[in-house]
């Protein structure tokens, strides 16, 4: 086999693996991780075997044509280079004690470097194509090109959010380094589970706010809450509502959206303890419709918080704290420091961060 046959052979491999990959992120695991590095290797060969083109980039004239090759094939190798360090800033199983990146969201940012290399590598095939094709041919490929681009782009965070599923070893999840937090300590969450009617078999997705251990479903700010209180120990309490909402997630935003219209305030099946044996209280909550939920409001309208520090813990899809902070300190008579942002699929992994953030709070984060 000649040497361009081994890299059109090569070219073919990784054009199928880097689809495959992308097909397959949803379910990412370790074969998806060692998958990763076969592409890494392979595109190392792939480079090593044109290093003609690198050497003559100096010579000849630059062309439009070649001007524009030279900045696709410079995005690919910067969002490859950001793909592959976010990959093992995210790996569960074949580097799992490599961690770093801790104030970046890494699978936001994995994610982003996947739609810019799927991106540039549509281009840079496209350009090749043009060379053996003309007239309407070129229009056909570009059209396609482009729909698949636009497909990745907004097909594939739909995917890593809503078909990502979440499946956590509970006890490895939340154990981590203690922090010692002075006063009594009380940590409230309002999660889905806890104040939804679930179906047995319900999926468990980012999105969705589930994961699950072994069938068990969890929430995303339960299981942030049990991280906390492994952290720095103190009580744990849920906000549960009177009215369970929808197992269907849209519905369920549906009704939050209504509320938030109304600002109206869900009642309350239980009783949370008295706050008064209590000097911090953490605060864990999703982000809904940009702003505090208005069941957390209830909570917060129910109970006097003079004198008390309250530590909200945020959890999003992508849109922070939104003003749910500023609702916040408009509701509570208490000091309520700045939040800990965390995004929905991050918190399998965020026990570090949860303890870095305490250490703040410690030596007087706000």
């Amino acid at each position: 086999m000649g040497k361009n046959a081994i890299r059109k052979f090569i070219d073919v491999i990784l054009l199928g693996l880097f689809f495959y990959e992308v097909g397959i992120m949803a379910s990412a695991g370790r074969i998806h991780e060692i998958l990763g590095c076969v592409f890494f290797v392979l595109l190392i060969i792939h480079n090593v075997l044109n290093k003609d083109y690198y050497m003559n980039l100096g010579r000849g004239k630059y062309s439009r044509k070649r001007i524009a090759g030279i900045v696709v094939i410079g995005v690919f190798g910067i969002s490859v280079f950001v793909l592959g360090i976010s990959g093992v800033a995210m790996s569960k199983h074949l580097f799992p004690n490599i961690r770093f990146l801790s104030d970046w969201n890494v699978r936001a940012l994995h994610l982003g470097a996947a739609i810019a290399v799927l991106a540039a590598l549509l281009f840079h095939v496209l350009m090749h194509m043009g060379r053996y094709m003309q007239g309407k041919k070129v229009y056909y490929l570009t059209g396609l090109a482009l729909v698949m681009m636009i497909s990745g782009i907004f097909g594939l965070p739909y995917i890593e959010r809503w078909y990502h599923p979440v499946s956590i070893n509970l006890q490895e999840t939340i154990e981590g380094e203690k922090v010692d937090l002075s006063g009594n300590v009380l940590i409230v969450y309002f999660s889905r589970v806890g104040n939804t009617d679930f179906p047995e078999q319900v999926d468990a997705v980012s999105g969705a706010s589930l994961m699950k251990e072994n069938g068990t479903l969890y929430g995303n700010s339960q299981v942030l809450a049990l991280m906390i209180q492994n952290a720095v120990g103190g009580d744990i309490a849920s906000i549960q509502t009177e009215k369970n909402y929808p197992a269907s997630y849209n519905e369920t935003t549906k009704i939050a959206g209504d509320e938030l219209a109304n600002q109206s305030f869900p009642v309350l099946k239980h009783k949370l303890p008295d706050l008064a044996q209590y000097d911090t209280i953490v605060l864990v909550y999703p982000l809904w419709w940009g702003t505090l939920p208005r069941p957390v409001a209830s909570f917060i309208k129910a109970y006097d918080f003079e004198g008390k520090t309250i530590v909200p813990i945020v959890t999003h899809g992508g849109g922070g704290a939104g003003d749910s902070v500023e609702v916040l300190r408009g509701l509570a008579k208490g000091k309520v420091t700045g939040p800990l942002n965390v995004y929905s699929s991050d918190i399998p992994l965020f026990r570090d961060d949860v303890t870095n953030y305490l250490k703040n709070f410690v030596k007087g984060y706000k």
